[in-house]
């Protein structure tokens, strides 16, 4: 199977029992590689898609069928390097959000998913800690909607600094202290 044949079958409606087929005879390592490409140019293939279609796509990577989030946990195939190299690409999906959704437009469900899917189940100390720099660096976005995203996952990724990350959001964003949703997300409670 080629980059492209994997792409295609991704982005259609193929089935996610064949998706899954795809997944289980290529393995992690080669998906996560093409996984790769087409999150870190998350734009230019959202760009294709409906937004209803993005929400398709972004459920079929983070649940049923390939749960990439698993492949970040400690008992994955993937190597550290190839899972950092995965959450990079990932960053690219929320940042596509102010190009995608016209200001104040609510985003797909998927993408306020998206890094609680990924980082849930992140255990080991240092590729949680790369996760939280992405997270922090997202919740600095001036768009709203990306920094939503990123508070949404950071109230999932166990890190002891993830309370810090979210205070230091407060501080910029002093009206946000008060909401229940963002001290969640700061306590690690969030929904």
């Amino acid at each position: 199977m080629t980059f492209e044949v994997f792409r295609h079958t991704l982005l259609t409606g193929t089935s996610d029992e064949d998706l899954a087929e795809v997944v289980d005879s290529y393995g992690q390592v080669q998906v996560s590689e093409w996984l790769v490409l087409i999150l870190g140019n998350w734009l230019d293939t959202a760009r294709l898609l409906s937004h209803a279609q993005q929400d398709r796509i972004l459920w079929r990577i983070g649940s049923n069928p390939m749960f990439i989030g698993w492949w970040l946990e400690a008992d994955s195939k993937l190597n550290f390097e190839q899972k950092t190299t995965l959450l990079q690409a990932s960053k690219s999906v929320p940042l596509a959000i102010p190009s995608l959704f016209k200001p104040d437009e609510p985003m797909e469900n998927g993408y306020f998913m998206w890094w609680d899917l990924l980082c849930s189940g992140i255990s080991d100390e240092d590729l949680a800690s790369e996760c939280l720099e992405i997270l922090e660096a997202l919740s600095q976005h001036n768009d709203n909607r990306v920094q939503a995203s990123a508070l949404h996952g950071l109230g999932h990724l166990q890190h002891p600094r993830r309370a810090q990350v979210v205070d230091a959001y407060i501080a910029r964003h002093p009206e946000a202290g008060k909401s229940d949703w963002i001290l969640a997300c700061r306590d690690g409670t969030v929904m």
